[in-house]
């Protein structure tokens, strides 16, 4: 019996770069393949990009992945006692952290399927900066559909 093939997602990070650069973005990978412990290694173990806008201030962080595994990203980044501290870090120093979930949705009369993002911003609460928050960015939900 041969064994069934099993399906790339994508390259999420590749269509994430796209995407930003379109909306007037500069964007840097930082997520670097380790070849000596054969993993994946995000900078600062959360950001597999960054980007700068001339219209924002402070630096853009982005997590991407398919939307198959963003809740696991989102449970693993933030209960990780190492990796929660620096981005506590990070969004006091007036940064910004999104992450990216890409699926497919079917568009138009065509029912042809193309790659959307959905995207939450993550922030601190005011008055407890201890707190993560997630928000729906809503500028980019009904840009790719």
């Amino acid at each position: 019996m041969a064994k069934k093939k099993k399906r790339k997602q994508g390259n999420t990070a590749a269509r994430t770069m796209e995407w930003l650069r379109k909306k007037g973005y500069t964007v840097a990978k930082v997520e670097r393949w380790n070849a000596w412990a054969h993993i994946r290694q995000d900078l600062f173990g959360f950001i597999d990009l960054v980007a700068i806008h001339p219209d924002h201030t402070g630096v853009l962080a982005v997590q991407t992945t398919h939307s198959n595994f963003f809740d696991d990203h989102k449970s693993k980044l933030f209960k990780d006692k190492k990796v929660a501290p620096k981005i506590r870090i990070w969004l006091q120093g007036d940064n910004r952290l999104w992450m990216f979930g890409w699926n497919k949705y079917w568009k138009g009369q065509t029912q042809r399927k193309i790659w959307a993002p959905v995207v939450e911003e993550v922030t601190l609460g005011v008055t407890n900066r201890k707190k993560f928050y997630f928000r729906k960015v809503e500028e980019i939900q009904n840009a790719g559909k």
